[in-house]
């Protein structure tokens, strides 16, 4: 996992209720980000000490590409569980079309908020020249954990 220095944006925790009824045999929480699923999709229930599966479509930030041929850039996925540190995932980069990842959910968390950031770096990653959000305008994906 990378880490990526992450001007948090402010949170506000709004849960999503967890889908209802027990987990079917084999079936994986995920969460989908895609462009025909907004906000997102959530398959199977979230469960404390499992892990969750993550896919983000890039085009759901489209910005912050080809600013010039000296930028490069990145989609961060930026997640916090109940009060915890923030954490950083980079889920994204160029020559992706869609990003699959797996985070662990720690036992005994409730709550699991997400937000996802596109940044483009100039000067050897030096400045930050261009930078989006996909966070459900400022307030942050949020979904229950059982």
């Amino acid at each position: 996992m990378r880490s990526f220095r992450c001007v948090a944006p402010f949170l506000f925790v709004l849960a999503t209720p967890a889908p209802s009824g027990a987990r079917a045999e084999g079936a994986e929480p995920a969460l989908h980000f895609t462009r025909s699923a907004w906000p997102a999709s959530q398959e199977a229930v979230i469960v404390a000490g499992d892990s969750l599966g993550i896919d983000y479509d890039m085009e759901r930030l489209p910005q912050c590409r080809q600013l010039n041929r000296n930028t490069a850039w990145e989609i961060a996925m930026h997640y916090r569980f109940d009060d915890g540190p923030v954490a950083t995932l980079i889920v994204a980069d160029p020559g992706m079309a869609l990003a699959r990842d797996r985070i662990e959910v720690p036992s005994g968390a409730h709550t699991l908020a997400l937000w996802f950031e596109n940044f483009a770096v100039a000067n050897g990653g030096r400045d930050i020249v261009c930078q989006a959000w996909d966070s459900v305008y400022g307030q942050n994906y949020t979904f229950a954990i059982q």
